[in-house]
């Protein structure tokens, strides 16, 4: 069950009037949260700005229930924008003035800041690039040593399709192709090759995953540019509210948010797809011709605890059990 509370609570000043008569809501502010948040995250949500808004905070749910029923509820106050914040970042007092600025000079539906997601290795932007067939089938040909010349071929054929970015466009992670493999050795022939990676392939079927890598955004932290992406995490997300409209209208059997991870379809018994509840949400986006965009000078802190390597000096985050 939603928990509203009224915004001079948490959010300080009252909110705006005329002639006596509260303004009509423009965004809805919705928190998902344990019950306790740090000193810090308390200090950041009294300071946020925002035009008139209705918070809606979401107690010990399920993620995806929790932003399906806090998003339905906002929807029905008729705001124009959702933010999602949630209770381990951090942001500035004018994200939400600012991404919505973006949004609308842009026309941008939906804007994530940047944070460093929370998995093992160096640390990286929250946003990451879905593994087209042949990107994949490219790196795999990489990871399993096959010669240049082939894989030079097979490159320049997927680019003549147009269905493969410039390599340089991203910075890919070759050993995270090699998860579920088993590995070739040097002379084994490209028909093996390739007949393993289409067994893979049919498997990532079967198991009704979709495979990604991050951007790397490093370089253009701080500047003001917009990034379009596959997926982004929920910790601080605008979306128009126009956006849940079209998604109704594509397909209302079909929830915005799912957590489909270790789960199956109650009436098939089939896998879900295996994805997170905002990366659901965010491949839902494609049904209605929508990608994410990643706002590079919305800096966020991401509430978590990380070390310096010893053997390179780059940050890592551990994994807390």
């Amino acid at each position: 069950m939603a928990i509203w509370e009224n915004p001079e609570i948490l959010a300080g000043p009252e909110q705006p009037t005329v002639d006596g008569q509260q303004l009509k809501p423009e965004v809805g502010i919705i928190v998902l949260h344990q019950g306790i948040v740090t000193m810090e995250w308390a200090y950041r949500f009294k300071l946020l700005q925002s035009p008139p808004f209705i918070p809606i905070f979401l107690k010990n749910q399920p993620y995806d229930c929790a932003r399906e029923t806090g998003t339905r509820n906002a929807l029905t106050q008729g705001v124009e924008y959702i933010f999602y914040l949630d209770s381990d970042v951090c942001v500035s007092p004018d994200a939400i003035i600012r991404m919505m600025e973006m949004s609308r000079t842009n026309n941008v539906p939906v804007i994530s800041g940047v944070y460093w997601a929370k998995q093992p290795g160096p640390p990286h932007v929250a946003a990451w690039k879905s593994i087209t067939d042949e990107l994949w089938f490219h790196n795999f040909l990489v990871t399993h040593k096959c010669k240049e010349e082939f894989i030079k071929n097979q490159l320049d054929n997927a680019r003549a399709m147009k269905k493969l970015p410039e390599v340089s466009d991203f910075e890919f992670d070759i050993k995270s192709m090699e998860s579920g493999y088993e590995k070739l050795e040097d002379g084994d022939d490209y028909k093996k090759s390739v007949d393993e990676y289409h067994k893979s392939k049919e498997k990532r079927i079967e198991e009704n995953k979709i495979h990604y890598l991050p951007l790397n955004l490093n370089e253009f932290l701080g500047q003001n540019r917009l990034f379009a992406c596959d997926v982004v995490g929920a910790g601080c997300l605008l979306v128009r509210a126009d956006v849940f409209k079209k998604l109704d209208e594509s397909n209302p059997n079909k929830p915005f948010f799912q957590w489909g991870v270790g789960r199956k379809d109650e009436n098939t018994g089939k896998p879900l797809l295996q994805l997170s509840e905002d990366f659901y949400f965010c491949e839902r986006l494609k049904e209605i011709g929508i990608l994410p965009h990643v706002a590079t000078a919305i800096k966020c802190d991401h509430i978590c605890v990380c070390r310096k390597r010893s053997d390179n000096g780059e940050l890592e985050l551990i994994q807390l059990s």
